[in-house]
């Protein structure tokens, strides 16, 4: 979960600056301030400070260590102060041309001297004027405090996330005065963080010419060349910069650059002798070591580089570099060696430390060694148990639930399954409320395996018994929060295999426990919550006797159909709603299969992506036999996410070109499916049901509509109009099922679409 706090930095020598600051679990005080520094230099690029300059308080005083965990010494909401050790002349100085300009100035202006460009004596400052009129020095004052309040405007735009306004105070003031340092300055941060990187390098490459003794506007446009993949002109830019004045740690960072763009270029064995000669003098800087990292494993992994990225591991716990580079190296060297160099190999392993490193390798799609780290966490916490140690305890069922999420990532139902089993039969003593989990373990008893009962087998499951009504008024702790998710990831992996008649005895279960308590859409667990309380809305779909004969829900599941044809549906959550359900199409019976991916954007299957609901995707796709018929449902996280986050941080100008890049990487992908597994591909639009995004649900399905018009073997079913109100406004209130996702009724319009497909 992330925290949020409040930075501040009150000093004579540098501008006053307050930041929030989001902490997730692992950020230690050290990373806090890189964090502020970063956010820092970006509001006063001329006071820059350096994380080793400060020391962090809390509001009473208490000096905090910069190897602290942010969490442990922090309350959400909390404010720190940053506080200067020393700073070096060189970050607050003005140089002398600034001073000239403001001395020039004919009336006192509260003007910041970062405003005013450093004009070169062979150049004049160039400034437009709308109306063509000559501007005099009283003109030229007025100007420059008109230009100050948009450089404000725009830097608090910025603070507040409003981008797209920020960049375009910055572009007015470029308008009057087309090298105004700080606006092309702020203007070319603003392009490399939303990726525009050739962008940023043109506005820099301005700013560099202009103020060619600048270092931070050098430094920058080294880095936003190197982020442009030109390798060659990072080397000249550096090396334009060796006639400047540079500090240490400036001189160490263009190192780094150099190595790390040499080492792209092919030049390994230069780039590993620079990152050398720094490691030797400082072995703790993170940004040398991740160079050295990279460079070590352009020559194959090695035990060296696991050495390495565990060192940072230590350090920088929460960096995301270093989370790739340690997943991709445990994939490549494998659990055991990783231990041993951890030295974890013996007794004297720590439970939580491997479900830690379980935790940092999964994210970047290292999932079979996430699964063994916690497999092994088990065993030690169990060990730990015997032994009498009380501190064990609080990871029960933490653990296991953590490892059965994992092993639906993969597919893995069955060992998820049987998972729960060996955790209750094991604690069969817990006691989750008014549930003796020992009826659990009693009823698993009765289940050899998830195959016995899954895709609608009739299959004779004991029964619990009849469970009273949990205290709504008693809050979770965190265990009890635990057990509470493995029962409603246990319904979860019961709708998705199919196993409805013994999901209907898990909901008996764990209604009266779950008791609608408010605050589990708050906690930890409301994933696991969302996820079941759709489940249970659906099983009321399934338990209508409805009259009319047509309706697509007529069939009841006490006496499954023989082997009829199937449908595969796989999407996200929406794809649940089409679960299970046999359906008439051209006179002959399918049933509908979900297959479910969890939180899976579109913008996620790109190329270079390792997070993990890509692998989810890939690994259901491996469940879905060669030439079925396939429903995919995906986009609407991606409206709901990803698309007005980015078009507000300007990666892209409207939601057409934001719809456009996510559907070419989710084309690539069905068009992938279609070659090697030979899939014959049905694109869903994505549901208009949410409110907030219905506007951009539209777009990207009329962007979708238009870009499938050629393909073969994929076809987009045009019915998203039909789910909305007459005057397409309004999600139509007959398809709702919880204001979030649509219910089966809305199956004959997708019923429709496939006729043609099905002659």
């Amino acid at each position: 979960a992330t925290m949020k706090i409040y930075g501040h930095i009150e000093e004579k020598s540098i501008p006053e600056f307050t930041s929030p600051l989001q902490c997730t679990d692992g950020v230690t005080i050290k990373e806090l301030k890189e964090m502020f520094c970063e956010k820092y230099s970006f509001k006063h690029p001329d006071a820059k400070i350096e994380p080793e300059d400060l020391i962090v308080t809390s509001s009473s005083g208490k000096q905090m260590r910069d190897s602290s965990f942010a969490k442990k010494e922090l309350d959400p909401g909390d404010d720190i102060f940053f506080k200067l050790t020393s700073i070096r002349a060189s970050t607050t100085k003005v140089s002398d041309s600034v001073t000239e300009a403001k001395e020039n100035t004919p009336t006192k202006m509260s003007v910041s001297p970062s405003i005013v460009p450093p004009a070169k004596k062979s150049q004049q400052i160039t400034i437009k004027s709308p109306t063509g009129v000559t501007i005099n020095q009283q003109s030229m004052g007025t100007l420059l405090q008109q230009l100050d309040i948009l450089i404000q405007k725009g830097e608090n735009y910025a603070a507040t996330g409003k981008w797209r306004e920020a960049m375009q105070s910055f572009k007015d003031v470029l308008v009057t005065m087309p090298h105004h340092k700080i606006a092309l300055f702020h203007l070319a941060e603003m392009y490399m963080a939303a990726g525009k990187f050739a962008y940023a390098v043109e506005e820099l490459k301005k700013a560099a010419d202009y103020f060619p003794d600048e270092v931070l506007i050098w430094q920058k446009y080294t880095e936003a060349l190197f982020s442009n993949k030109e390798y060659k002109e990072v080397l000249i830019a550096i090396n334009r910069m060796a006639e400047l004045p540079l500090d240490a740690p400036t001189t160490i960072q263009l190192q780094i650059l150099q190595a790390k763009a040499l080492n792209k270029l092919g030049e390994n064995k230069t780039a590993f002798s620079i990152i050398q000669s720094i490691l030797a003098r400082d072995q703790d800087i993170k940004e040398a070591l991740l160079a050295y990292a990279d460079i070590l494993y352009s020559s194959g992994p090695s035990v060296e580089v696991m050495r390495v990225y565990l060192k940072l591991l230590i350090q920088h716990s929460g960096d995301i570099n270093m989370k790739r580079g340690i997943a991709r190296i445990v994939q490549d060297l494998g659990v055991n060696v990783l231990l041993k160099e951890m030295e974890m190999d013996g007794s004297s392993t720590k439970a939580s430390a491997l479900a830690f490193l379980g935790n940092t390798v999964k994210e970047f799609g290292a999932l079979k060694e996430c699964c063994d780290l916690y497999t092994r966490a088990i065993i030690v916490r169990e060990k730990l148990l015997a032994e009498g140690d009380t501190e064990a305890q609080k990871y029960i069922g933490t653990f296991e639930l953590n490892l059965i999420h994992c092993q639906e990532i993969l597919c893995q139902y069955s060992e998820a399954f049987q998972r729960l089993k060996i955790f209750s039969k094991t604690h069969r003593k817990l006691v989750l409320g008014t549930f003796p989990w020992e009826y659990l373990d009693d009823w698993l008893d009765t289940i050899p395996n998830l195959e016995s009962i899954s895709n609608l087998k009739k299959f004779a499951s004991g029964n619990f018994p009849e469970i009273s009504p949990w205290d709504a008024s008693i809050t979770l702790n965190d265990k009890e929060l635990d057990l509470l998710a493995l029962l409603l990831t246990l319904a979860k992996i019961l709708y998705c295999v199919g196993a409805l008649r013994d999901l209907e005895k898990v909901i008996k279960v764990i209604e009266p426990v779950r008791n609608k308590r408010p605050e589990l859409y708050e906690t930890g667990i409301r994933n696991e919550h969302a996820y079941y309380c759709c489940i249970m809305e659906l099983m009321k779909f399934h338990q209508l006797q409805l009259e009319d004969s047509k309706s697509p829900l007529n069939f009841q599941l006490e006496e499954p159909l023989p082997d009829v044809p199937k449908i595969y549906v796989s999407g996200d959550s929406h794809c649940l709603a089409t679960g299970w359900r046999y359906v008439e199409i051209s006179g002959k019976t399918h049933l509908l299969v979900p297959k479910l991916v969890t939180g899976l954007k579109c913008w996620h299957l790109r190329e270079n992506t390792i997070f993990f609901p890509k692998k989810n995707f890939w690994n259901v796709m491996d469940t879905i036999p060669v030439g079925s018929n396939v429903i995919f449902i995906f986009g609407e996280i991606d409206c709901r996410e990803g698309f007005v986050k980015s078009i507000e941080k300007c990666r892209y100008d409207s939601l057409e070109e934001a719809s456009e890049v996510s559907i070419e990487f989710y084309v690539a992908a069905m068009r992938t499916l279609v070659s090697k597994k030979k899939f014959r591909i049905f694109v869903h639009p994505a549901p208009p049901v949410l409110i907030p995004t219905r506007k951009t649900v539209k777009v990207f399905n009329s962007v979708l509509k238009k870009r499938l018009e050629k393909e073969k073997g994929i076809y987009y079913m045009d019915f998203s109009d039909g789910l909305l109100t007459e005057d397409g406004e309004g999600f139509n209130s007959k398809y709702d099922l919880d204001q979030t996702h649509m219910n089966p009724l809305y199956l004959p319009l997708v019923t429709k679409q496939l006729e043609p497909h099905f002659q």
